[in-house]
This record gives structure tokens, sequence and C-alpha cells, in this order.
């Protein structure tokens, strides 16, 4: 095995099992992630609904370790730490179509002070780094 934790990989393949059940009774048959999409009738990009749903679970998860008691037969420790991974998870593929729809390409890497073109944001995200790249693509509100 490689450098990293012997449990690592074993928990990876739990998560996968739990997003394929979890998909059969949330998702459709065309889209596993239709259920985290439909915040975008309210205007809302699914990956920042999916941030929405790590928040909440973050909560629980803060509550439950505070009050072990809070942790019922219906979602233990364990269960929340796997529900937190795999919206994680999620939101990172979310985030990706949406960036891939936009036509954009990934810049949360910096190369150089700079980001890789076709910057996604309205203003610098991090301070140094030069963007003087097109921001937003025309028809588009920016919010990505």
């Amino acid at each position: 095995m490689g450098a990293g934790h012997e449990r690592f990989r074993p928990i990876t393949e739990e998560l996968a099992d739990l997003h394929d059940t979890k998909a059969e009774g949330y998702g459709s048959n065309d889209d596993p992630t239709g259920n985290l999409k439909a915040c975008e009738a309210l205007g809302i990009p699914a990956h920042v609904g999916v941030a929405v749903r790590l928040q909440d679970k973050m909560a629980r998860l803060a509550n439950v370790l505070r009050d072990p008691v809070i942790a019922t037969a219906d979602e233990t420790v364990i269960d929340t730490f796997n529900d937190i991974a795999v919206y994680a998870i999620l939101g990172r593929i979310l985030y990706e179509e949406a960036l891939k729809a936009a036509q954009y390409e990934h810049v949360d890497a910096v190369i150089g002070g700079r980001h890789l073109k076709n910057c996604i944001y309205g203003k610098q995200p991090h301070p140094g780094v030069r963007c003087d790249e097109p921001r937003v693509a025309s028809g588009t509100t920016g919010m990505l």
C-alpha cells in the first residue's frame, strides 16, 4: 500500500457504495445529482446548494460531538462524517460541471503569482495574485 493511511481506500469504497445507495433514493436514472440541482430553480448554483448542506452536516457533527446523547441510531457520528465526505465529493463534481458549462478552465491553482487563463472570479481572490484575464463570460451572472 502507498504512503496514505491504510483505512483511506477502504473508506472511500464505502463512500462510493453510500453514494450509489443514496442516488437510488434521491437522484434519478438520468441524473444521480438531480436532487442537488433542484436549488437551481431558485437561482442557486448546485454546488452552492451542496455547500449549504455541508454546513448543516457540520453543525450536526458539532452538536453530536458536544453531546453524544444526540447521536441516535438514525445518524451516528460516522454516518455524519460519511455524509460530509460524500457531499464534498458531489460538490466538487457539480462545481467542475459548472466550470465546464461556463467554458472555463479550472483556476484554483495559481502559477507564478497569476491565475490560469479565463479566471472566473469577479475580484482577485488571493492577495498578491494578478488576474487580468476575462473574469465573466458574457451573459452569465458570474456566480459559480
